[in-house]
């Protein structure tokens, strides 16, 4: 069984290792994407103190029009937008190989379109040119019958979760914070993998948000025993290191794409940096018109 307690120095050495990029996020979040702006700020969802700053929403609409661009360019329903292909290319000469591939392919198609990629995936679009990072979980809907159930998609919002590369620059391990209703983590772990604690907290304050910590992390050669999957999955209730649900993947589920990465770091920097004075300026060049003809009006 993992150690709940040695998970969260992982996550906190990756957290505070993460902090310089929070604070410019943050920054990004405020004049780009204001609903996001809770990185480093504690504000309720839906509070009107996320665009407190924000005077001109012309970057917030530029970033909203490049992820439609990205959204209907590349991942569009209405077209297909990727192939299969063998290796070897005189397989691809053969019948029965093309038409195998092509009934994959079609396949593959219909069970995204059947699941919630789309909704999900442009989250991450609207994530990556602003802050230069995105985090989509991909898995197997809940088994409830023998065969495939479909896929589940989550994009995870940036500054919810911190990662760390592999020796060839590959994210291989992630670990996110977030918020669950105790009642929800009663219902979504069970009486019995849950704290005392908990259990009283979701009879007395069900809807008390409590943090839970989410890790992916592959596991050593030692520790796989010959059938344990590459990558553990461990969710713990961080409050009172209570080891809630242990899993395991074959691959890496979770898709992590920058925009563009400088050597030597884990994060990317998407465009939301490289405007950031431009829409400072902007912003306080309306703010300062705002002020002034409010002042005409009303001396």
């Amino acid at each position: 069984m993992a150690d709940p307690k040695a998970n969260k120095q992982y996550y906190e050495q990756l957290y505070n290792a993460q902090s310089n990029f929070r604070n410019l996020w943050q920054e990004e979040a405020e004049f780009i994407m204001p609903r996001r702006a809770r990185i480093t700020l504690h504000r309720s969802v839906g509070s009107k103190t996320h665009s407190v700053r924000q005077f001109d929403s012309t970057a917030e609409h530029a970033n909203f029009l490049l992820a439609l661009v990205l959204a209907g360019t590349m991942t569009s329903d209405d077209f297909i937008w990727y192939d299969f292909v063998a290796h070897k290319d005189e397989l691809n000469e053969l019948q029965t190989v093309k038409l195998w591939l092509e009934d994959s392919r079609n396949r593959l198609l219909g069970a995204l379109r059947d699941s919630n990629f789309q909704g999900e995936i442009f989250e991450n679009y609207l994530d990556l040119p602003a802050f230069g990072n995105g985090a989509l979980l991909l898995e197997e809907r809940e088994v409830r019958k023998a065969g495939f159930n479909g896929f589940r998609f989550e994009a995870w919002p940036v500054g919810e979760y911190v990662m760390a590369e592999n020796a060839e620059g590959l994210v291989d391990t992630i670990w996110r914070k977030f918020d669950m209703t105790a009642r929800a983590i009663v219902q979504e772990f069970g009486e019995a993998n849950v704290s005392t604690q908990i259990k009283q907290k979701a009879e007395k304050t069900p809807f008390e948000l409590l943090p839970v910590l989410h890790g992916i992390y592959p596991r050593k050669d030692s520790e796989r025993k010959g059938y344990e999957k590459a990558y553990a999955s461990c969710y713990q209730d961080y409050t009172f290191d209570t080891i809630l649900r242990e899993g395991s993947y074959e691959e890496f589920p979770v898709m992590a794409p920058r925009w563009m990465k400088m050597a030597g770091e884990v994060y990317g920097r998407g465009q939301g940096e490289m405007v950031l004075a431009d829409i400072r300026t902007l912003n306080k060049a309306v703010q300062y018109s705002l002020e002034d003809s409010a002042l005409q009006l009303s001396p």
